[in-house]
């Protein structure tokens, strides 16, 4: 789309704030890739701008295979409130015959006390590899989120390529990150989820355990015979009088951070507005 900036660009596949019949706001965004420049990262803060409503939030990995530890640390932000100790990483042995070590500590920013309080879930899968298994072990043993799908893929070590005769080579290890508390890490056993279940099932499993957690559960069930469940004969998602119930799903975010909702069916009870720029 002219003048826009496409999601690819950022390394995310969608963002969304989604909506169980007009109840459970919850913002949802899906990285591809954790992308650390300077354009993602803003990307990233307008879209919590946009989602800063809604009552918690799913990031969703399951196809993220890694990227870069500028993202992992810009995302974890917006999580704590605090500065909060994630993970330590010690890197390959320098000239000196020391190795430094990094402490990956997050810094608030100004979206950070209106998501430190809002629950979090995050989808991962064994294709979730690198820095989207460290984004998620550090809000695993930080307790700050619940992991729901399959074990990630395990790369928890950080490798060098070393040239060998013949034209050969070969991926060593030269340092790794963990969780000091416990001087674990996640490498070949992978970051392992909360509540196990098959990835394809994750976000509906997600969104099951929210609307039986919430409470809303009775209110909901109340409202079947409106809500335009098969074979009502009914075409709109949401009750009567209301407007479409949300799952901005974006496509492309224009410079400007200026939006408009397109309406766009979904799935039975959870229904969802595209997003796009203006």
């Amino acid at each position: 789309m002219p003048g826009g900036v496409g999601l690819e660009a950022a390394g995310l596949s969608g963002a969304a704030e989604i909506s169980r019949d007009g109840l459970n706001q919850v913002g949802y965004i899906a990285f591809a890739r954790f992308n650390g420049s300077g354009q993602a990262i803003a990307i990233l803060e307008r879209i919590f701008a946009t989602l800063a409503d809604s009552e918690r939030m799913i990031i969703d990995l399951r196809e993220s295979r890694g990227g870069d530890a500028e993202m992992v640390k810009a995302l974890s932000n917006y999580f704590f409130d605090q500065p909060m100790h994630l993970v330590t990483s010690i890197g390959p042995k320098q000239a000196n015959g020391k190795r430094p070590t990094f402490e990956r500590v997050t810094s608030p920013n100004s979206q950070s006390e209106r998501f430190a309080g809002k629950p979090l879930d995050i989808l991962i899968s064994g294709k979730t590899f690198s820095a989207a298994e460290s984004f998620a072990f550090g809000m695993k043993v930080t307790g700050r989120a619940r992991l729901i799908g399959e074990a990630t893929g395990g790369g928890g070590h950080m490798n060098d390529f070393f040239p060998l005769p013949a034209g050969f080579g070969a991926s060593i290890s030269v340092g790794r990150t963990f969780d000091p508390r416990s001087n674990k890490g996640w490498e070949g056993t992978g970051v392992t989820p909360d509540v196990p279940v098959e990835a394809d099932h994750a976000m509906s499993k997600t969104l099951q355990l929210i609307t039986e957690e919430s409470g809303r559960l009775a209110a909901l069930d109340t409202a079947a015979p409106t809500l335009g469940r098969p074979g009502t004969g009914r075409k709109k998602f949401g009750r009567p009088g209301t407007a479409s119930v949300c799952n901005r799903v974006s496509t492309t975010i224009e410079s400007s951070g200026t939006f408009r909702w397109e309406p766009t069916r979904r799935a039975q009870s959870w229904s969802c507005v595209r997003l796009s720029t203006i």
